[in-house]
């Protein structure tokens, strides 16, 4: 039998138990791994797992219990009140779309089960089924993988080795066999039986609000995040860099507690953001730390040395060291929880699929934004052409993408106007590999369908949730300092908000992200409130691959990829060998393939 995974101490973990008999092994079994229980009515096991007091509150009123966990303000005399209203699970949907935070919903309604993540992925609902048919819910993979005795599915593993975004709906899917990730925007329901079905409770809203009146909106929704978690708080952290992080942390600074501001610096001399962080900190009257480049540590060191703590491989494994020397310094300065400009970037920079969109209302518009993407990314005309006039449905463009998986790696300046990014396999992908992962795909294209019918709603709701699962390895990696990580982008209401409004006038290739600039005035200094520049971490990754090649030689002697069939091991290290580290489509690629290889050391073989 293989060892219980033993998630991160101090993150909070779950399963959901069907009000079923015949589940009582399984909960016997993993009886011994938590602290945690809360029961159905009927006295049998419903949530179990390792969570803290402070993040769950548990109402009841007859045959009916209610929970949340996670970052909310509800209290459990409210959940009582509002048990008693409920005789099914589709009656809590107005709860859930109104109620301000980040938090799973589970409910049991005279023994149905309703099990429900945020909109997005940072905190997730997988599924899988006994050998019975009876359904379970979890928050992680692995120990749901554990329970229910599944093993590693090489062709899932496969699909993470691509350079690129995976497209949804399998962009998420576990890496385990027979597992299954509730869908984006759906609730799952388990019947006393334990028979399963996904019911929709969310929908992107309509892009119809005016600039002003949207950032009157995405400015409330944010000083209501912010202030919800800092409520509690005797003190707080917040990274100051970019305009993301600058608007949060001058929220917080708002807020009448001690904040400390934290900012890396970079060793990129045209990386502005630690002359901007200086300025905003001392405008805002607050304590700003930096840390130098020399002292963090780059990209690919330590590879591997920690304990697994994320059920998924993560592209932050290539830089957990640096996240560990942050997270280190900001708690021995005492902070209780960090903020950060987490998904500013996926909600506020815009996609410029968006321009198909109004290209029809608006094309001069259009047009002119079109003109100035296609200019900065040096986009083809023959190549963007194309695909402002492909019509494909969302399948049949799966269709296409599962066959152009194994083409050589996309052109650095393919236009980003279609359904999702570009993705290739490296090419010491073994040919087994490939297939495995398009037949993955393949089939997915059969009856999939996009998360909003416009290819830019599509493209930045695929983008948030595949980055909101970055961000829950982050607050793993956190809570092993004892700090609870804090992301206000990721809220629903902060999401609701910032998409609701027209996106002509939220996405400019002339201005940069006008929304929060808008939504920030009076708040963030006058002197950052404009800042038209962003920094990217491509000199720490290319130092880091110069300074970690012979570690990952090492690394790579027996991988464990090569042992599933799924790396060529002589291709890869003859590659690694001689490509220049600056190289930016060896950059792309080693990431994804490096990654995959921790994680599978963490949870599935030891060479």
């Amino acid at each position: 039998m293989r060892a219980f995974p033993q998630p991160t101490s101090g993150d909070s973990w779950f399963v959901v138990f069907p009000d079923h008999p015949d589940v009582t092994d399984l909960w016997e079994r993993l009886r011994p791994h938590i602290s945690c229980v809360q029961h159905h009515a009927s006295g049998r096991p419903w949530i179990v797992g390792e969570w803290a007091e402070k993040e769950m509150s548990v109402g009841a009123a007859g045959d009916t219990r209610l929970a949340v966990l996670g970052e909310h303000r509800v209290s459990p005399g409210r959940l009582a009140r509002l048990a008693r209203r409920v005789s099914a699970p589709g009656d809590l949907d107005a709860f859930a779309r109104s109620e301000p935070g980040s938090f799973h919903l589970v409910a049991s309604v005279d023994g149905l089960v309703r099990v429900q993540s945020p909109v997005l992925r940072l905190r997730r609902v997988v599924r899988g089924a006994t050998p019975a048919g009876q359904v379970l819910a979890a928050s992680r993979a692995d120990v749901l993988a554990w329970l229910l005795d599944r093993d590693v599915d090489p062709a899932r593993v496969a699909l993470r080795l691509l350079d690129g975004g995976i497209p949804y709906p399998i962009d998420a899917l576990p890496l385990f066999t027979g597992l299954e990730i509730v869908a984006l925007g759906h609730y799952l329901v388990i019947s006393p039986a334990g028979a399963a079905r996904e019911v929709r409770w969310w929908w992107p809203p309509e892009p119809s609000r005016p600039l002003r009146e949207g950032a009157l909106l995405l400015r409330d929704a944010l000083v209501e995040a912010v202030h919800l978690r800092a409520a509690h708080l005797s003190n707080a952290s917040c990274d100051l860099g970019g305009v993301d992080s600058t608007a949060v942390c001058s929220l917080l600074a708002g807020e009448r507690l001690p904040v400390r501001a934290w900012t890396v610096a970079s060793p990129d001399p045209f990386d502005e953001d630690l002359s901007y962080a200086g300025k905003t900190s001392a405008a805002l009257g607050i304590e700003h730390e930096v840390i130098g480049a020399g002292e963090m540590p780059v990209v690919y060191d330590g590879l591997g040395d920690g304990a697994p703590v994320v059920d998924e491989p993560s592209l932050l494994m290539i830089e957990e060291s640096r996240c560990h020397a942050l997270f280190a310094a900001v708690a021995s300065r005492g902070s209780q929880a960090h903020f950060g400009g987490y998904g500013g970037d996926e909600l506020l920079h815009g996609e410029p699929a968006w321009f198909r969109h109004y290209l029809r209302t608006n094309p001069g518009l259009a047009i002119r934004n079109i003109r100035g993407s296609r200019a900065n990314g040096r986009w083809p005309w023959r190549a963007t052409l194309r695909q402002l006039l492909d019509r494909r449905p969302y399948g049949q463009w799966l269709r296409g993408f599962a066959h152009a998986l194994d083409q050589g790696p996309a052109d650095e300046h393919e236009p980003v106007l279609d359904w999702s990014y570009p993705a290739r396999f490296a090419p010491w992908t073994t040919a087994e590999a490939v297939q495995a992962a398009r037949d993955l795909v393949l089939r997915a294209a059969a009856d999939a369908e996009p998360l909003a019918p416009s290819h830019g709603m599509h493209r930045e709701l695929a983008m948030m949730a595949s980055c909101s699962r970055l961000l829950s390895h982050q607050h793993a990696l956190a809570a092993r300092h004892d700090l609870t990580l804090h992301a206000v982008f990721y809220d629903m209401r902060v999401i609701e908000a910032g998409l609701s409004v027209r996106p002509q006038e939220r996405i400019s290739r002339w201005q940069y992200k006008p929304l929060l600039a808008e939504a920030m005035r009076g708040t963030v200094p006058e002197v950052s409130l404009h800042r038209a520049t962003k920094a990217e971490g491509s000199a720490v990754e290319y130092q880091g691959i110069w300074r970690n090649r012979q570690a990952l030689l090492d690394y790579f002697n027996r991988p464990v990829l090569a042992e599933l069939g799924l790396l060529d091991r002589n291709r890869f290290r003859d590659l690694l060998e001689r490509t220049p580290p600056t190289d930016p489509v060896f950059a792309t690629q080693l990431g994804p393939t490096v990654a995959a290889e921790v994680w599978l050391r963490q949870h599935h073989h030891s060479p």
